[in-house]
């Protein structure tokens, strides 16, 4: 449902049944979002994650309002509204913004510009801001091609992308397109000295198969018990496990009260992911999948052991 053809009624019906960890999103834009913030939550849940939106005004000047906390900060442009900029140029423009608001916060910074061509796109990454990533948007636009743009839509959401367009990014953005290695920071950096007990004996029953690069370790009801730790902490355990240098492919395995095992799987990019999952009866991507067993753990890493 989630990685096919989705639709908002599918996605509203969609209730996750773990636990996620909060994650503040502020938008600056200069137009409509909420087509695309309405759309995430199911998405988010997938990726573990329960956004909170703060949504500012509409503001073609970018003058950030970043007086409340937040998490991570996404800039949300029409970039055809800022043609009034051609003289100093909108990339110029855009650089001089971000550094502007890297001025005013250390949380990591996510660009959704569109349109914005390859060469611009490269310019801004050239611009060496620290901690701003620059989403592609323009590939998803080509992918859809005529469905991206719906001029009759502007009036009630606010942006002249289509439904289709919204969707797209609501999935990419919430999936894929967050710069995951700075949320881990703002997400797990901080942890209970019990978690971090909890994280020696993990690493520590880590196993590593050189054959076939994989590194995989669990979290048992039983170490839950002895650290009082919650499944809700150990969230940002794969992050960790995936530094690996060894390793391509990832694996955390977490035990459920009921004796189920809820598995997450990370790849460089090599092995498929979300193949391994498919097969199991989850699903992903091709670097971030995951599924249910009602198998043992040594069973499901010797199904996944069988698959790689």
């Amino acid at each position: 449902m989630l990685f096919g053809a989705p639709n908002r009624a599918d996605l509203a019906a969609c209730v996750p049944a773990w636990p996620l960890r909060a994650l503040r999103v502020r938008v600056h834009r200069n137009h409509g979002f909420e087509a695309v913030s309405s759309a995430t939550r199911a998405y988010a849940a997938w990726n573990g994650l329960d956004f909170e939106w703060l949504i500012g005004g509409y503001d073609d000047s970018l003058s950030f309002d970043v007086a409340s906390d937040a998490d991570i900060e996404i800039v949300w442009l029409d970039t055809t509204r800022l043609q009034g900029l051609a003289e100093v140029g909108i990339v110029d423009w855009l650089i001089g913004r971000l550094r502007t608001l890297r001025s005013q916060t250390v949380r990591p910074i996510l660009v959704l510009a569109w349109p914005l061509s390859d060469s611009d796109r490269t310019r801004l990454d050239e611009a060496m801001i620290p901690d701003t990533h620059v989403a592609a948007v323009s590939t998803l636009a080509a992918a859809l091609g005529e469905r991206w743009i719906d001029a009759r839509a502007a009036a009630l959401s606010g942006t002249r992308l289509g439904n289709h367009a919204c969707l797209m990014i609501a999935r990419e953005l919430a999936c894929f397109d967050l710069p995951i290695a700075s949320l881990s920071r703002v997400l797990f950096e901080e942890h209970r000295f019990a978690y971090l007990k909890l994280l020696g004996e993990a690493l520590a029953n880590a196993e590593l198969d050189v054959d076939r690069r994989f590194v995989w370790t669990a979290v048992t009801q039983d170490m839950l018990t002895r650290h009082d730790v919650t499944l809700d902490e150990v969230e940002g355990l794969i992050d960790i496990v995936r530094r690996t240098t060894e390793a391509e492919v990832t694996c955390v395995l977490k035990e459920e009260p009921d004796g189920s095992v809820r598995v997450s799987l990370r790849s460089l990019g090599d092995v498929d992911v979300r193949a391994i999952a498919a097969d199991n009866g989850g699903g992903g991507h091709r670097h971030a999948a995951g599924f249910e067993s009602t198998l043992g753990i040594p069973s499901v890493v010797a199904n996944i052991r069988g698959a790689l």
